[in-house]
């Protein structure tokens, strides 16, 4: 229950964050201590009346939640019946109402029967008129308005938590995530939730903080990962359930939901940047620890997820400070490392392909199959709207003190024809081009050879990668690229000698930047 009851003080030089917290996904201000959320107009009075802040330490309190969008009660949009709960509010056993078009939610069997009796017109209902639910409530008081959340689970005593929290450490329900074979259509998110099974692994212990992440994943973050309405269930669903099931994609999940806050809430970067690398940090020991063997169906479609996440998080991270560029010491040093994420994240899967194919991961794979159709079907110059000679042009000549190897000839060839190919795909799908599109069309096509090549920096990869540019900069619109293609193509340009610029004039032209 909450601790609202009584006068809650605190310290005079308490930071406002440590009291109040902004849920963005519903637009409330709770408040830490008292577990429930403030009404925009009683915020003073709350400070005041609750918690012993008077005029001479409120102002910074007052200028705090001033930044925020508030909804009234009556605002306030609330979670769906399968959702986390929301943080820092408290999780309350009820019961809700089985009467067809009423869910009506109380937190006791008396306040039922009441109602049975007052809407219903039934002063003996049977126990089966209702069930047993888990409710949370933003506001107290006249406000006072119950939702039901997914269940909660206690785990065992001898339990390990990851991270450890306090006594208020919640775990969540597993989805089924075993298919013995491929199913017509996938399940609806209630049936994921209702279908839990024991997991293969520990459960993980989400603390406030984490319920804070994952809450603003699942309610935003998601949206903006997911490629199409087909592969949102995915994300808002079937990765986080997965995640609690394995540490490693629980992890990435928050490092990214931080990461989107700290997109958002610019004032309050630094310190999501910081929880993002924490998060980071624990998923990329827990995910190497995992591939250092081979790959399992139990843990395949985990790992296919965490590879998506990676590239969001090499590109959000982006120009941050070094400490937080978990990909590299440098900008240049992290540069090809989104290429091997997404190549890797479909060959490491090895023997187990199949079955995630089918799995819950499916309709992501799809897509990719389809992009990579788009690509193969192109099989001559003439079918591609995008010409690739010239960029052979730029081949240097075999008496060039530039010359490249025959080898290198090949494969840079090889490649120049697959960027082509990629760019009249990007003709043909228009405005429906995703993040994934993007990312599967060419780098997937590349042969190992060329990755050997971009590893060494040679100039053969570097001016392909440079034209790549090009499509990538139709993603700028995405929170978490921004102008990643211009920095990407500045890097080139630095490492490339000043005898080879001149093949990157049009890349430099088309993205509209000064190097």
């Amino acid at each position: 229950m909450s601790r609202s009851d009584g006068v809650l003080p605190v310290p005079f030089n308490l930071p406002p964050y440590e009291l109040l917290h902004y849920l963005p996904a519903h637009k409330v201000l709770v408040c830490k201590l008292c577990q429930y959320a403030i009404q925009p107009a009683a915020i003073p009075r709350h400070l005041k009346d609750l918690h012993h802040i008077y005029r001479s330490h409120r102002r910074p309190f007052i200028e705090y939640a001033s930044q925020f969008t508030l909804s009234e009660p009556s605002e306030v949009v609330l979670p769906q019946a399968h959702e986390f709960p929301v943080p820092f509010l408290p999780v309350e056993d009820g019961v809700s109402c089985d009467a067809e078009g009423c869910g009506h939610l109380c937190v006791t069997v008396k306040r039922m029967k009441s109602h049975w009796t007052t809407v219903h017109h039934s002063a003996t209902p049977e126990s089966r008129s209702w069930r047993n639910v888990k409710l949370q409530t933003f506001f107290r008081g006249n406000q006072l308005q119950y939702f039901e959340v997914s269940e909660v689970l206690t785990p065992p005593p001898d339990h390990e938590m990851i991270p450890k929290q306090t006594e208020r450490d919640m775990s969540y329900r597993d989805v089924q995530n075993e298919y013995d074979s491929p199913v017509p259509s996938p399940p609806s998110d209630n049936t994921l939730a209702q279908q839990a099974q024991q997991p293969h692994g520990p459960r993980i212990h989400l603390g406030p903080s984490e319920m804070e992440l994952l809450n603003h994943f699942t309610t935003s973050t998601y949206e903006s990962v997911a490629s199409n309405p087909g592969t949102e269930r995915i994300w808002k669903t079937i990765a986080p359930q997965l995640g609690m099931e394995h540490p490693f994609l629980m992890h990435g999940i928050l490092a990214c939901a931080a990461l989107h806050l700290a997109h958002l809430y610019p004032d309050h970067r630094y310190e999501y940047n910081l929880r993002a690398a924490n998060h980071q940090d624990h998923a990329l020991s827990e995910f190497r620890k995992v591939v250092s063997v081979p790959v399992t169906e139990e843990n395949g479609n985990a790992v296919y997820a965490f590879t998506h996440l990676l590239v969001i998080h090499v590109f959000a991270s982006d120009g941050y400070e070094d400490s937080l560029l978990l990909t590299g010491d440098s900008e240049g040093d992290s540069l090809p490392q989104w290429l091997h994420f997404i190549r890797n994240g479909c060959t490491m899967l090895g023997p187990v392909w199949m079955s995630v194919a089918t799995g819950p991961m499916r309709s992501l794979i799809s897509k990719a199959q389809a992009t990579l159709e788009c690509v193969t079907d192109m099989m001559a110059w003439e079918a591609i709207e995008y010409d690739p000679r010239p960029l052979l042009t730029f081949i240097p000549p075999f008496e060039s003190e530039f010359a490249w190897s025959e080898k290198v000839c090949m494969t840079y060839f090889k490649a120049a024809i697959e960027l082509g190919k990629a760019f009249s795909c990007v003709e043909d799908m228009g405005s429906a081009i995703s993040t994934w599109d993007a990312m599967h069309m060419w780098p997937m096509r590349l042969t190992e050879d060329f990755m050997i090549l971009l590893h060494e920096w040679h100039p053969s990869a570097l001016i392909l990668l440079a034209h790549y540019c090009v499509l990538l900069q139709g993603l700028k619109g995405q929170w978490y690229f921004k102008d990643r293609a211009a920095k990407m193509l500045r890097v080139i340009h630095e490492r490339l000698d000043d005898r080879l610029r001149w093949t990157l004039h049009w890349p430099i032209q088309q993205l509209g930047i000064s190097v």
